[in-house]
């Protein structure tokens, strides 16, 4: 462990809560910290949150559980999905020669590469493999990832040439001089040098690593005074520094130190500054001017401030009017203020692109902040939330971002919920195209019926290129193609589109999509619809209550039926669709009167009977979870939803680990290109309270299911629904002729010449 100016490590646990006895049952694990504030993350663990991979159109809780203003989730990976997953960490970017986009996510178990090509369609590509670590961290130069971590390996180097078609692989663990650990590795493309911060060798301090056999990388010299917690490395562009190579250090206690490191053999420190009320100097990130240097200090929230506090460096001053000697450089660094988003969170991360800062600020999740008319002063423009449910001052959350993807798609990665593909859609820098649909299908359409779907587009900086705007069409999962969409006369930013000839129970999904003259792509949140005649409720849980099954292991909060007695521990004060009844966990007053009848020490389920949607169909449910103790569950606290279909195994649909004192609804769908395939469905209801201090309640009501119904139309060959049987008909079938389309008259889901033959034998007709 490093040796921190003005911190005892006995008193820094006894301030977090931690008794020594228990710090010393660590064991191993606390001798490999690398600095103090890690004591604080260890106490601060959770469980991740598990779950499959969340793609913009998918629909959902988990789509709305995150608050956001000015930037648009495309898709979330959760750690589970990641390898062999656990905790997560750091995250980086890399764009093959080819210019497909990928991003780099470390788990406590190793590194994963993610293809980002379609932010809205993430997919994992690789794994490499470390040492157990909750802290690692990763930067590429070239086609090369190196990654290190606090447990071992020295410098992993991972090729990433292959990496468009599917292989990632390690190369080695470079161990060298005794280095087997590191906290931060920094990386300079301009020159090619690595540089390690917090190793075990060299005091922890600065150490240069030479790429020059980029499989190979050697240590090249070191500045050793104290302990490097983290840097940012650059070439300066201006000022009496140009032409230097020179590292901007963030020491903890000892604040901000500035190194020369153009001469690897003769590291020197030419400047540094500190900042009132100090606690960790831990990042930051200079403007791309190289006029301001942004900085955070990881312990002083809670402690010496109450808000997130980044503070302000002036580097650089081409206007200074004053002595020569007092003006801003990298040997001089000027303090000059703080900004703020208001927070209570830590603030970790920040990097800073076109005058944009995006900084991670853990339980904050992602805050951004534009520059660009005043470098220090910084205004917040957006932010996306990563850990629902709290700002505290707390180590959970956003650990890092990354913002240098050519497509300007933003990365995140959180410690419990993985990592984050994230779009920014404000801001001066900001290139997006926002879609606005005017005119779109509900949730049913019928056989055959013409869509004319029409969007208003907002172009942020960006011009399409010639293709313009394209309805691009998905019917049961298949890509059918694209219609060109056409400017609505005197409305310069409307378009629209017609499509048709769906059959019955095809689900459809529609999007508009573009592609910029920047060489940027866009494509809106889909349109979904299913192709119906009617819709048919076949459920309602309130008329069911002796056909479904309770049962569980806990030992009190078993599922009822009831009107809700309002005890006031975290039970609903009411039902949610004002018939009276729900289904309740223990909806009585308990043993002693009180009201004490929340879930304990297990969980407690609730089965519906099964219900037929072999067509397809819906099961619509309000559901309600809270936790008097506080607001905030457990990780072992939660209400799931299980899905099984045609008897086969129960599959998780649902997971829900938000308490609020509300009903909240949801949907969950059958069918084809749906959640679940149809069957014959049933449903599993399951709350939990494993923790000690929990008062878990949970609920369930407006329970329905539906099912769409379509019958054989009584005039295969009138292919456009409008009762006659002509030209226009003969149209569909044409159009779509050796495809699956709306010309498939006989049903056989491929349009072809005994398609033709229907048509032309009704021809002239009129239909009922």
């Amino acid at each position: 462990m490093s040796n921190v100016a003005g911190r005892d490590r006995r008193l820094l646990l006894k301030r977090f809560g931690w008794a020594v006895a228990g710090a010393a049952a660590m064991g191993a694990a606390a001798t490999a910290l690398a600095h103090e504030e890690d004591w604080r993350k260890l106490a601060d663990r959770e469980t991740p949150v598990k779950g499959e991979t969340w793609r913009l159109g998918d629909g959902g809780e988990r789509s709305s559980q995150f608050d956001a203003q000015g930037i648009t989730l495309l898709s979330q990976v959760p750690t589970n999905q990641i390898g062999t997953g656990g905790s997560g960490s750091d995250c980086w970017g890399y764009v093959s020669p080819s210019g497909r986009e990928y991003a780099l996510m470390t788990v406590e178990t190793g590194l994963g590469v993610i293809e980002v090509t379609d932010p809205t369609n993430p997919v994992v590509v690789g794994f490499i493999g470390s040492a157990n670590s909750i802290w690692h961290d990763v930067k590429v130069l070239g086609e090369y990832a190196y990654k290190v971590n606090e447990s071992g390996n020295g410098i992993q180097v991972i090729d990433l040439r292959d990496v468009d078609n599917g292989n990632v692989s390690l190369i080695a663990n470079v161990r060298q001089g005794g280095h087997t650990t590191t906290h931060n590795i920094i990386a300079n493309p301009d020159t090619g040098y690595l540089y390690l911060a917090g190793a075990n060798v060299a005091n922890g301090g600065l150490i240069a690593v030479s790429t020059a056999n980029p499989q190979s990388p050697s240590f090249a010299g070191s500045w050793n005074n104290r302990y490097v917690h983290d840097a940012q490395v650059v070439t300066m562009q201006v000022g009496a520094y140009a032409g230097r190579e020179i590292a901007f250090c963030f020491n903890g206690g000892a604040g901000v130190e500035i190194i020369d490191v153009t001469d690897k053999s003769n590291m020197v420190k030419i400047g540094g500054s500190s900042y009132p009320q100090i606690q960790y100097c831990h990042q930051g990130w200079l403007s791309e001017d190289q006029q301001y240097l942004y900085v955070n200090d990881e312990l002083d929230e809670g402690v010496t401030v109450s808000q997130t506090t980044t503070r302000v460096f002036r580097i650089h001053d081409p206007n200074w009017t004053g002595a020569p000697g007092s003006a801003p450089s990298p040997a001089n660094p000027v303090f000059v203020g703080t900004f703020t988003s208001g927070r209570a969170a830590i603030d970790h991360n920040l990097y800073t692109r076109d005058g944009v800062i995006f900084q991670a600020n853990y339980r904050s999740g992602l805050r951004v902040f534009d520059a660009t008319a005043d470098g220090a002063n910084p205004t917040q423009i957006a932010f996306f939330d990563t850990y629902p449910g709290s700002d505290s001052a707390n180590f959970n959350g956003a650990w890092n971002v990354y913002p240098y993807l050519p497509s300007r798609t933003v990365l995140v990665s959180d410690i419990e919920r993985g990592l984050f593909v994230l779009r920014l859609d404000v801001g001066p820098t900001a290139q997006a195209v926002g879609f606005d649909f005017e005119q779109a299908p509900g949730g049913q359409v019928g056989p055959n019926e013409a869509v004319t779907v029409r969007v208003r587009v907002d172009e942020n900086n960006v011009t399409p290129d010639a293709a313009g705007y394209r309805l691009r069409t998905v019917v049961n999962g298949d890509a059918l193609g694209e219609t060109a969409m056409t400017q609505v006369a005197g409305q310069s930013d409307l378009y629209e589109a017609t499509v048709g000839g769906f059959a019955c129970f095809d689900r459809v999904e529609l999007t508009v999509a573009v592609d910029t003259q920047e060489g940027l792509a866009f494509e809106s949140a889909a349109v979904a619809f299913d192709v119906i005649q009617s819709v048919e409720q076949i459920a309602d849980a309130e008329q069911e209550t002796t056909e479904w099954t309770t049962g569980g292991s806990a030992t009190a909060g078993g599922w009822q039926f009831g009107t809700p007695v309002a005890a006031g521990r975290g039970d609903p004060p009411s039902d949610a669709d004002g018939t009276g009844g729900a289904w309740l966990t223990q909806n009585d007053l308990g043993p002693s009167g009180d009201g004490n009848s929340d879930i304990d020490n297990g969980e407690v389920s609730l089965v519906t009977k099964t219900y037929d949607l072999a067509g397809g169909g819906w099961v619509t449910y309000r559901w309600w979870l809270n936790d008097v103790s506080g607001g905030t569950l457990s990780p072992e606290d939660y209400l799931s939803v299980e899905v099984r279909v045609d008897g086969g195994i129960w599959r998780t649909a649902r997971e829900y680990t938000t308490a609020g004192a509300t009903w909240r609804d949801d949907q969950i769908s059958f069918g084809a290109g749906e959640e679940f395939e149809a069957g014959q469905v049933q449903l599993r209801f399951a709350a939990a309270d494993f923790g000690s201090q929990g008062v878990v309640e949970a609920g369930l009501d407006a329970f329905f299911v539906q099912r769409g119904v379509c019958d054989a139309p009584a005039c295969p060959a009138d292919l456009t629904g409008d009762s006659l049987v002509n030209a226009d008909d003969l149209l569909v079938v044409l159009g779509s002729f050796g495809v699956d389309g709306g010309g498939d008259a006989t049903g056989d889901g491929f349009t072809d010449a005994d398609d033709l033959l229907v048509v032309l034998g009704g021809f002239g007709q009129s239909c009922p």
